[in-house]
């Protein structure tokens, strides 16, 4: 007999659980990916709260990429803004702009260090600026993993 989750149905759909760094569950989430590549792909956020389980909904259409970060930017888990490919905050800004600035490696690997505990990636090695010349945040789960939740995929 064939397992439910190598159905044809199933192959559309994803479910995963996010846990807190302590263990503590925060999140389900729910996706439904279309019949085709250019489909609209649905993703639905069950956060829970103290009082209350609150949902929040994405989507992503179009063809030749993930569409299933995209879904997820913007929404949040447990407090924390979820972001597509390539996006960088502000305190990322600041925080490259900080390792920029200091001569010290030791000092710049620490504030890269720090950085990547938040999520904070440099990127694009420039002999010209003598260093990192780009920042982006940890996409979507990536980020969640980045800063201690379990993420699972159940389906």
């Amino acid at each position: 007999m064939k397992l439910v989750s190598e159905s044809t149905p199933a192959q559309r759909i994803r479910a995963i659980i996010v846990l807190s760094p302590k263990g503590k569950l925060v999140a389900n989430i729910h996706a439904l990916y279309p019949t085709d590549g250019m489909g609209r792909l649905q993703v639905d956020v069950f956060t829970y709260g103290s009082n209350a389980i609150d949902r929040q909904v994405g989507t992503a259409s179009g063809y030749g990429y993930d569409k299933f970060t995209a879904a997820l930017r913007g929404l949040k888990i447990d407090g924390i803004t979820l972001h597509d490919h390539a996006e960088a905050t502000a305190e990322a800004k600041r925080t490259l702009s900080q390792w920029q600035k200091e001569t010290d490696q030791t000092k710049r690997d620490a504030i890269r260090d720090r950085a990547k505990k938040k999520g904070i990636n440099f990127c694009n090695w420039s002999r010209d600026s003598n260093g990192w010349a780009g920042v982006y945040m940890s996409p979507a789960l990536e980020l969640l993993r980045d800063l201690g939740y379990q993420v699972i995929d159940a389906i």
